[in-house]
């Protein structure tokens, strides 16, 4: 008999998927759990997904992130079979499951909008998918996951009386409660205020991470995908534009949509003159991020890096931690902006002068971003 895992101090029996028998000579990708190959997919004459191939291992956290009509929500439904693809073929496990129908294939799934039955209680919707078993593994079942989403005390409550925050807890503990194979979750903290949303960011991490569950996210915040992902696939136009770790994705950006899509970056384009010297492949165009854009005061050593440059602050904005300035600099085209500590003040400047006073800036070479296409 399977033993239960103890997690946070609640026990939970989980059934891993069973592989294919020859999973290793039906699979392309050796050791991929989830792996697509070639995907495309289009609606009417428009492409919408243009050769798809991707991985991911067991027990990972996959994130799909890009900007409105990239394709990832079709993706997302196409792994889940609620759509068919054009062209290519998936795998799970080693099996290929790109013909078989989405009720059968084992996966949970959570909606943007919780899609809770509102007639049900909260016990009664997680218990929905467990049709089949024992009425005492039903209740077991439901009170090990309710204690896991933090909300046992709320068993017998209706959605209509929950915050959004605990509905979408209650729709993750639904999607886990057969154990799926795979867990597909559509924007599901897009709805939620954002302390809400940094909150369940940390439950949902906590969750996956716990249960070992495979998980692929869709999401166009690139902070969640961020604080979630182990890995994330960048998409733009129906195609990948990078799959990496977020670390990579962030410090060494493959092409200038990620390069501008992740976090904050200036693109240096044409360049100041005297970088052109210094950056070399013809004056291609360099990115920095606003965080790495020093700004200090002007004295004649800073002046001496051929780095700096004299620039006159044109806009100075709170953001919380820290402040954006928006720098113009003295060749009188080149605008960058700089991210600074909120308390950060510059001798010499007045308050009047700090939205319209002279200051040095520095763009430090090592900090410098080139990417394949630019």
């Amino acid at each position: 008999m399977e033993k239960p895992q103890k997690v946070a101090g609640v026990a939970l029996f989980r059934k891993p998927p069973e592989p294919a028998r020859n999973a290793l000579e039906i699979c392309p990708e050796r050791g991929a759990y989830l792996h697509l190959a070639g995907i495309a997919k289009c609606f009417g004459s428009r492409a919408v997904l243009s050769d798809i191939s991707l991985t991911a291992k067991k027990g990972e956290m996959l994130c799909i992130l890009g900007p409105s009509g990239c394709g990832k929500t079709t993706l997302l439904r196409i792994i889940a079979g609620l759509e068919a693809p054009d062209r290519g073929a998936l795998w799970l496990a080693g099996r290929d499951i790109s013909d078989i129908p989405p009720e059968a294939r084992g996966f949970g799934f959570v909606f943007q909008n919780y899609a809770l039955f509102p007639n049900l209680t909260l016990a009664e919707n997680v218990a929905y998918g467990l049709h089949g078993r024992g009425k005492e593994e039903r209740r077991r079942k439901v009170a090990e996951l309710l204690a896991l989403v933090h909300l046992a005390d709320y068993a017998g409550h209706y959605p209509g009386r929950l915050s959004g925050g605990q509905q979408q807890r209650a729709a993750l503990a639904r999607a886990l409660a057969p154990d799926p194979a795979l867990l597909l979750l559509d924007e599901p903290l897009s709805a939620l205020d954002a302390q809400v949303r940094g909150r369940l960011r940390k439950d949902l991490r906590r969750i996956q991470k716990a249960l070992g569950i495979s998980a692929v996210l869709v999401t166009h915040d690139q902070q969640e995908a961020l604080a979630l992902a182990d890995r994330i696939v960048v998409m733009n136009q129906g195609r990948i534009e990078q799959l990496d770790t977020p670390e990579a994705l962030y410090h060494s950006p493959k092409t200038r949509f990620v390069a501008e899509f992740i976090g904050s970056m200036n693109v240096l384009s044409p360049l100041p003159g005297a970088l052109l010297a210094m950056a070399g492949a013809e004056g291609r165009p360099i990115g920095i991020r606003y965080e790495d854009v020093i700004v200090d005061e002007i004295t004649e050593a800073r002046l001496k890096d051929p780095c700096c440059f004299v620039a006159r602050i044109e806009s100075n904005r709170l953001f919380g931690p820290f402040r954006r300035l928006e720098l113009l600099l003295n060749d009188q085209t080149t605008r960058i902006f700089a991210d600074i500590p909120a308390t950060r003040q510059f001798k010499g400047l007045s308050p009047e002068q700090a939205t319209r006073g002279l200051v040095a800036v520095t763009l430090p070479q090592n900090r410098w971003r080139r990417w394949n296409d630019a």
